[in-house]
């Protein structure tokens, strides 16, 4: 069975680890263009895009998808909103990783990539978009952010730990540990992280979803990066990196 087969929209686990990246972004009171594939929780993505959206006027929405099917569900669930943000959500056919083409010069600060790819495919695509998105014009010294939610399919911890280090090297971070770890392999062995949030999964029943504390070099960016692990349908790893 393929992955969006399994994929569970209303998966507890999910929806815990996105509500703690949003509340943050909340927290931190950042205002700005959201780039986004809400798949089928649509409602959900509702709630997101009135936390990043809804206080700042000029701010603007954009919902990708490159499925038909899912594209109807989209556009079906905000027709049936009567929510004010609504009126800011632009829904677009295309693929988010190339979205300029799509929507113009358009200064995405929080670019929501949420695909479930494999890891390694997801990271070397968004290398290049996390590059751009630090050289936006006008968002020097600006908050950004950039969610990623990948299937780890097997990856060896010391293998996607290596594929982060070679992202945020784009711009010009390092992870110093993790876990209170400095040694990859030690990581690998017991780094299974904090226990966070109980769930049950359609496909597992119990599951949980760990929160991995990632401490990055000192840095002029003022980063952060978040970093869960949790079930639904597959492995996953999600995580969120804000930074000037």
């Amino acid at each position: 069975m393929k992955y969006h087969k399994r994929y569970d929209e209303h998966n507890s686990g999910t929806e815990f680890v996105f509500n703690t990246f949003y509340n943050a972004l909340k927290d931190r009171g950042i205002r700005a263009n959201l780039i986004a594939v809400p798949g089928k929780d649509v409602e959900r993505y509702i709630d997101y895009a009135s936390i990043v959206c809804g206080k700042a006027p000029r701010a603007r929405v954009y919902f990708f998808e490159n499925k038909a099917d899912h594209l109807a569900i989209i556009k079906n669930g905000l027709s049936k909103s009567k929510r004010p943000i609504t009126n800011k959500i632009n829904v677009v056919s295309g693929d988010v990783l190339c979205y300029e083409h799509f929507i113009g010069k358009v200064s995405g600060r929080v670019e929501d990539l949420g695909l479930g790819l494999g890891i390694r495919e997801m990271m070397s695509s968004c290398i290049l978009r996390l590059f751009r998105q630090s050289r936006l014009p006008g968002s020097h010294n600006k908050w950004k952010a950039q969610i990623l939610c990948s299937a780890l399919r097997k990856v060896p911890a010391t293998e996607w730990l290596e594929l982060y280090q070679r992202y945020l090297s784009t711009v010009d971070l390092k992870i110093k540990s993790f876990n209170g770890l400095t040694d990859p392999d030690e990581f690998a062995a017991r780094g299974t992280g904090r226990l966070v949030h109980r769930y049950v999964d359609k496909q597992r029943r119990c599951c949980s979803v760990y929160e991995h504390k990632i401490v990055l070099e000192d840095n002029k960016r003022q980063a952060k990066l978040y970093l869960f692990t949790h079930m639904n349908g597959s492995f996953m790893m999600a995580s969120m990196l804000v930074y000037k």
